[in-house]
């Protein structure tokens, strides 16, 4: 069984059809690749999946559970993530207060007012590990919407990470920008996309899905 299954998905917005009738299947450890020009749907089909709003037609089965009218929110509890066209963080925040967030929320600890000392240890033990792993540790302290546009989006990804989805859905825009927008994952501009969430991240089981533009040669198409 895949761990997510798009099928015959179909949005429109009045008269204008976004998406038509796509279907995809994506199994735990693969990277799977969206490409197609400005317009295609790519942005839209992205957001289907994630939950931003329904399908006109279809279903989305997420793990053998029928997800297709499943708001964002409770998506992420199942283990669905992803980053955005344009970075979403917490600009007034330190970058580590960026990360505490979604680590707070992966440990069901969201809206506590007082945590256990043995609680605010391992927060602040996973968030070491990502600024770690996402090289922002020179920067930890910086307010997050000052930074350059890779460190922003090196934060995003990291906190997309920090909430240890079992799907990932990540925008890269070209070649290029690999080594710098998924630095986490520990790929290199020039490596093999296929090796994604094989890096430091160290899970195997963790599903890929890349929106990206048709600079990038040698992935899996799914049906836009």
């Amino acid at each position: 069984m895949s761990l997510l299954e798009i099928r015959n998905v179909t949005h429109t917005f009045g008269s204008l059809v976004a998406v038509a009738d796509v279907s995809l299947t994506v199994d735990e450890g693969e990277l799977r690749a969206v490409i197609g020009p400005n317009g295609a749907g790519k942005t839209t089909f992205f957001n289907l999946i994630s939950g931003l709003f329904p399908p006109s037609q279809g279903r989305s089965v997420f793990d053998g559970h029928d997800i297709t009218a499943m708001p964002a929110h409770k998506r992420v509890t199942m283990g669905m993530a992803r980053t955005f066209q344009i970075t979403e963080i917490f600009p007034e925040l330190s970058v580590r207060e960026n990360l505490r967030i979604p680590v707070e929320v992966a440990e069901g600890l969201r809206l506590r007012p007082w945590l256990s000392r043995a609680a605010d240890a391992r927060i602040r033990t996973r968030v070491s590990e990502l600024l770690e792993m996402g090289g922002l540790e020179s920067k930890a302290e910086r307010v997050a919407g000052e930074l350059p546009h890779g460190d922003q989006r090196a934060t995003e990804i990291m906190m997309a990470l920090a909430l240890n989805p079992r799907l990932l859905g990540q925008r890269w825009i070209h070649r290029s920008d690999l080594g710098h927008q998924i630095r986490g994952l520990n790929i290199s501009a020039n490596a093999d996309p296929a090796h994604a969430g094989r890096g430091r991240y160290h899970c195997n089981a963790m599903a890929l899905l890349g929106h990206l533009y048709p600079l990038i040669s040698g992935l899996d198409v799914g049906g836009i």
